[in-house]
């Protein structure tokens, strides 16, 4: 966001692969709100997508990202975010896209943006010379060829992560914390 990158757009084939998403996509914009699905993954180093809603009625808009190794569930998910919490009613109070790059990489819209989405997103994002090829990429795999793949790339960035392993009566999780990756607060600010 911050760098005001033009991503890729999904192809038509590959969003046909995820006939759920597909309807998704297809009855919000029957109700008059264009969907763009764009590759996140940076030519295919990151499992990232971006799905962005537009209100025509009020020209605004909202970029949603989403991560998970397997394409289709990073997919699923950020349509799926798009209107949690939301209804239609509630999308006219978002802004429309700005030719401002430093308006949009401050830290106060960026920080919007981890919280609901609703952020300002620079116009190049939707230019149609997409600063990297679109990759139909796949890091799924086991649990634990997952978590390799997930801290290869966090190395390769040189990134710190702090992981904590929770159980409560009989549930495990785990939270994997990478500051300027899936945190945009300092490491000092969190709590594990």
């Amino acid at each position: 966001i911050a760098e005001s990158i033009s991503l890729p757009e999904i192809p038509a084939d590959v969003l046909a692969r995820y006939p759920a998403v597909v309807e998704a996509i297809e009855t919000l914009e029957a109700e008059g709100f264009p969907i763009f699905a764009y590759d996140g993954s940076l030519g295919g180093q990151y499992p990232v997508i971006c799905v962005v809603l537009f209100n025509p009625a009020n020209g605004t808009c909202f970029a949603s990202f989403g991560a998970h190794p397997d394409f289709g569930v990073a997919l699923e998910r950020t349509v799926t975010e798009l209107l949690q919490g939301r209804g239609l009613k509630d999308l006219d109070v978002f802004t429309p896209p700005t030719f401002d790059d430093e308006e949009v990489a401050e830290h106060t819209n960026l920080e919007t943006h981890f919280i609901d989405s609703s952020g300002l997103i620079s116009w190049d994002l939707f230019k149609q010379d997409a600063d990297y090829p679109f990759v139909d990429w796949n890091f799924s795999g086991t649990t634990e060829e997952e978590f390799a793949t997930l801290m290869a790339i966090f190395n390769k960035e040189d990134k710190e992560v702090y992981i904590a392993d929770y159980e409560h009566l009989g549930v495990y999780a785990c939270r994997i914390i990478v500051p300027g990756m899936s945190d945009i607060y300092p490491a000092e600010d969190l709590w594990l």
